[in-house]
């Protein structure tokens, strides 16, 4: 694509849980993973707040109407108690109540917040849907409008819930549209598809080409069940070069890429060809195929090159 344009991408929000990215507005009572403080339904700013917050409210509530209810009958009781003995009594186990009731409330507070939130989170998942589909379709307008970058990173946070091809799919589209850099924020991992995808397979290729580091576990995963279909293609052997490089960041990943290493060593950089030597040096006897493939294309290709003819000795 010709008409590629350059962009530079928000931070992309990092949290502990997927739920602390949820949203839910006042007005409408919909939810929305964006952010920004407009809702995706109502339209409406300002009345938006965390999932987390409305769970933490919840519980205080909860624990309020509790304890007031327990006060209640407490004072009922000592109230219809028929003489001062019992009247006594009652008070006194009134007051017991309360105080345990207290440091029940204080062992196990940190457990309330979180139970309420899961309660919602069950009782609000046809709603939270609602807004995912919402957000999804502010995205489809933000790309007919050629907003590509907000259209992008509307997906972004819909694709954290929504684990679908689909979502997926249309990231990669996004991200064709864009001037691939290597300091920008770029998905690899999070949008491999369950089956094969060229459009998927050429946006590797041209993430493979500015940041390998991105190539991990599903990627090599990827490129290892689909290297047939890959090969057929015209950049397919630079993209599984690429690849080969790229699982060379872990000797744990000898095992499984071995064969793909093996027939991709001798395009491999100097220096990418210089690691897997070094990787091969202690463990000769676990890969004698691979071994004798790297010293058979070091005394074609470096056989003048000591620092390689040293590691293969």
């Amino acid at each position: 694509m010709n008409d590629k344009i350059a962009a530079h991408f928000s931070k992309p929000l990092v949290t502990k849980y997927r739920y602390e990215r949820l949203r839910h507005c006042d007005k409408c009572g919909s939810f929305t993973s964006l952010r920004g403080p407009v809702c995706s339904s109502c339209k409406r700013s300002g009345t938006l707040k965390p999932l987390a917050r409305i769970g933490a409210g919840k519980a205080r509530f909860r624990t309020a109407v509790e304890a007031l209810l327990l006060t209640a009958a407490a004072i009922s009781a000592v109230y219809l108690s028929p003489n001062a003995v019992q009247r006594t009594a009652t008070a006194l186990l009134g007051a017991g109540l309360l105080v345990g009731y207290g440091l029940l409330l204080r062992r196990y507070s940190g457990i309330f917040a979180p139970y309420r939130l899961h309660r919602l989170l069950v009782e609000k998942s046809p709603q939270i849907a609602d807004g995912l589909d919402a957000d999804e379709k502010a995205a489809e307008a933000d790309y007919e409008a050629d907003r590509y970058r907000e259209c992008y990173e509307k997906l972004r946070e819909v694709g954290v819930f929504v684990l679908e091809d689909r979502i997926r799919y249309n990231k990669i589209i996004c991200l064709g549209r864009f001037v691939l850099r290597k300091d920008m924020d770029l998905e690899l991992e999070s949008v491999v598809p369950r089956k094969y995808s060229k459009l998927f397979v050429h946006y590797m290729w041209e993430v493979s080409k500015v940041n390998r580091t991105l190539i991990r576990e599903k990627s090599l995963d990827y490129a290892l069940r689909f290297r047939s279909d890959i090969e057929k293609l015209s950049y397919g052997t630079e993209l599984l070069t690429n690849v080969a490089s790229a699982a060379l960041r872990s000797k744990t990943n000898l095992s499984a890429c071995e064969y793909l290493i093996g027939d991709y060593a001798i395009a491999l950089p100097r220096d990418r060809f210089i690691r897997l030597c070094g990787m091969l040096s202690n463990a000769r006897w676990e890969y004698p195929n691979l071994t004798a493939r790297v010293a058979q294309i070091a005394e074609s290709r470096y056989a003048h090159d000591p620092e390689v003819q040293a590691l293969i000795r």
